[in-house]
């Protein structure tokens, strides 16, 4: 679905100058590209969802480097929608790809010194996303499980969608 109007360019350019700071330019800019025609409305939602999110990290606004910002004003949000979901998530060991199969979890994840059989923790994907793992024995193999997953930036990612969609609609 392509991505048009004055009502959606202007949304995104508001929520990156109020959430993210950005230059009155700036987010025009940005917004202009993550709403062109080629880019689809996951773009536009991933623009904001940066831009909500950043008033999730202590540095705030501060956060932004001018790379990240560059990646967002050529209409490129994803490189900053992951490294504010990794400066955003509970910090864990990156060892775990929310891609794998129950069973390459199950016998890859590394299990952290000192825990047993009925203990979690934390493990995280290196992208935002976080999964509480549950050491379990199976007929006398040792491993873990997922018991829940989360990723912060991606609930904001569904909301902005959400929103998104409904002004595209107008």
């Amino acid at each position: 679905m392509t991505v048009t109007g004055n009502e959606l360019i202007d949304w995104v350019a508001r929520e990156l100058r109020a959430g993210a700071g950005f230059s009155e330019e700036e987010a025009r800019r940005a917004a202009a590209h993550c709403c062109s025609e080629h880019a689809g409305i996951g773009v536009a939602a991933t623009a904001v969802a940066v831009a909500r999110g950043t008033t999730l990290v202590p540095e705030g606004k501060g956060w932004w480097t001018e790379r990240l910002k560059e990646h967002v004003i050529s209409g490129n949000p994803a490189e900053a929608e992951v490294r504010l979901g990794e400066a955003i998530a509970e910090p864990a060991p990156d060892a775990w790809d929310s891609n794998w199969p129950d069973g390459k979890t199950f016998r890859v994840v590394p299990i952290p010194p000192g825990l047993t059989v009925g203990d979690t923790f934390v493990v995280g994907d290196g992208m935002g996303s976080r999964a509480t793992m549950k050491i379990v024995d199976h007929d006398g193999v040792v491993g873990v499980v997922i018991q829940e997953t989360a990723n912060v930036i991606g609930e904001l990612w569904r909301s902005a969608y959400d929103e998104a969609m409904a002004l595209h609609a107008t």
